[in-house]
């Protein structure tokens, strides 16, 4: 499918460990998987974009009906910053901007995006005291991800400790000196909801200029099953997609009829042959999570029907958030304002 596969751990000799204050920045990165920036690398030219660099922001259709809408599967779309702007985000320790504008009236209101989003978890790496690990990816940016699975973000550190601790042996082997200890073994895996996440990455959006980049991460799994089904060769680092059938319907709260999106495209199936066990399925689709946000709070939308959608996160992910809180010990989640960059 022409997806980038991750080859053999890259070997190191040396690397750095900073803790800096955040700076925001936006830039979106292509043909890239997030495990590649796990991998140990050279640290030495590291450039970053120039600061005053404009952001190219691709425009979109502001005609969209909910069927032309999802269907758009993985095209890219502006996304509104409307995490920033939520009851969510206030409670974040994420400071206040001076002036806020007012919200403008769309299909929802990020207020309602965010109860939406908010029982959905995400999973992160962070260190014993909650301050997030970041990592310097392919373009020379130093990135934190938010991992739409818990497997995929142990995955990750699991690859992160493995290949530092391969560099760390060959750099023993050669006599270097100054090799320090791996960086990843006080790693932990944290837990935010995704409503918080969105409102860090969106946060990341918002200015451009050297500084720390905050992704949403899907797995590698999903990725492909996604890739699958649009025919396209790969997705944009950040994007997330949802699956789903047309007019696919659960009940839920007292025989509420929803539209489920789905993170997994097996766990849509299931539930599909739950249901309907003398039908067969209809045609998966695929849509992306930051693009949907956007048309639900676009100004003057109209289809009604989008009102009508739920995120369904992977099975595992309600018993695993109650793990990573446990494992946790009382310390925050997720700390805003600092990071740890791992070179």
């Amino acid at each position: 499918m022409g997806v980038t596969k991750l080859s053999n751990p890259l070997v190191v000799l040396k690397y750095f460990i900073l803790i800096l204050p955040i700076t925001e920045a936006w830039n979106i990165v292509r043909n890239q998987r997030t495990s590649q920036s796990f991998v140990w690398k050279q640290a030495n030219d590291i450039k970053y974009k120039d600061p005053n660099e404009e952001d190219f922001i691709e425009p979109r259709n502001n005609d969209l009906s909910r069927r032309e809408l999802l269907q758009k599967g993985m095209t890219t779309m502006a996304f509104s910053l409307v995490a920033a702007y939520t009851e969510s985000a206030r409670a974040t320790t994420i400071p206040a901007e001076k002036a806020r504008p007012e919200e403008k009236e769309g299909l929802m209101t990020a207020s309602a995006v965010a109860d939406l989003l908010h029982p959905v978890p995400t999973f992160t790496i962070v260190d014993a005291k909650g301050i997030p690990f970041t990592v310097v990816g392919e373009d020379a940016k130093v990135t934190g991800y938010f991992f739409t699975s818990y497997k995929e973000a142990k995955r990750i550190l699991e690859l992160a400790k493995k290949s530092a601790d391969k560099s760390i042996a060959k750099a023993k082997a050669d006599k270097e000196e100054n090799i320090g200890i791996n960086p990843w073994k006080s790693a932990r895996i944290s837990t935010v909801p995704l409503d918080y996440a969105i409102t860090v990455v969106s946060k990341s959006m918002r200015t451009t200029g050297k500084g720390v980049y905050f992704k949403m991460a899907p797995a590698d799994d999903d990725i492909d099953d996604a890739l699958a089904v649009t025919g396209d060769s790969d997705l944009a680092e950040g994007k997330v997609p949802l699956f789903y059938y047309e007019d696919f319907k659960i009940s839920v709260n007292e025989g509420k009829d929803k539209s489920p999106l789905y993170f997994r495209k097996d766990e849509l199936e299931k539930e599909w042959r739950r249901l309907n066990p003398e039908k067969a399925p209809p045609k998966v689709n695929v849509t992306e999570l930051l693009s949907l946000i956007t048309e639900l709070v676009r100004p003057g939308g109209i289809d009604d029907e989008l009102r009508n959608l739920m995120f369904v996160s992977p099975k595992e992910s309600e018993s695993k958030r109650k793990e990573c809180l446990k494992k946790g010990g009382g310390e925050p989640a997720f700390v805003v304002g600092k990071r740890i960059i791992v070179l």
